[in-house]
């Protein structure tokens, strides 16, 4: 393995991007790298030591779907508020807009309209590398948008355990909801709920919305 190249991997976290090389030599020993079996292409541009030791692919993701924000099953898998662990990354992006994807790692895209989109995206920094992610108020409330696809079941897990947080942030939660045009799914759930888990007065505590008076 040459050296200097392998330097190269190390100091981006295990990756190289080819518009760093400014050498026909450096593409040569590339190639050489990847016929020998110690890198790998992630996608055009983008290749990765095969050895690299990476806990999470959330951030390797990131950097194959440009744009992309990690969503749906892989959101909720990543706050802790759903059992499912998915066998494939959800991946959000614009509408209209096209993505080239490797095999691996396996990659699901979502098409989402403006608001929805761009609504709730945060950059969450983790050893691996930088990720885009929708915050956990709007991971919820996309449970609830998409519950339909996802299945009711799957939308109730994510809120229940969403209510059992300690950092929740109802007043936000809302705010989205209402943006997302699922305020009054949203209300209806909460009241179930409510209902079920006798959490009237947690939430009646947490909330300064007048809604909660209807509880």
């Amino acid at each position: 393995m040459n050296a200097a190249l392998e330097k190269l991997f190390v100091n981006n976290n295990g990756y190289l991007e080819t518009k760093i090389l400014k050498k026909r030599s450096e593409f040569y020993q590339l190639k050489k790298m990847v016929e020998a079996g110690d890198a790998f292409a992630l996608k055009r541009g983008l290749y990765r030591l095969t050895q690299w030791d990476s806990n999470s692919e959330l951030a390797e993701v990131c950097r194959i779907v440009d744009g992309g924000v990690v969503c749906l099953f892989s959101a909720w898998h990543f706050y802790e508020l759903t059992t499912f662990v998915p066998s494939k990354h959800y991946m959000a992006i614009p509408s209209k807009t096209k993505r080239i994807l490797p095999a691996f790692p396996p990659i699901e895209l979502t098409y989402w309209k403006e608001t929805s989109y761009q609504l709730g995206k945060v950059e969450v920094e983790q050893k691996e590398g930088l990720i885009t992610i929708y915050d956990i108020e709007k991971s919820v409330c996309d449970a609830i948008k998409f519950r339909n696809k996802v299945g009711e079941e799957q939308s109730a897990e994510v809120l229940k355990n969403y209510l059992k947080r300690s950092d929740r942030n109802l007043d936000k939660l809302l705010k989205y909801a209402r943006q997302l045009n699922v305020e009054t799914v949203l209300q209806q759930q909460l009241k179930i709920l409510v209902t079920q888990n006798s959490v009237k007065q947690s939430l009646l505590q947490s909330s300064r919305h007048n809604y909660a008076d209807d509880f």
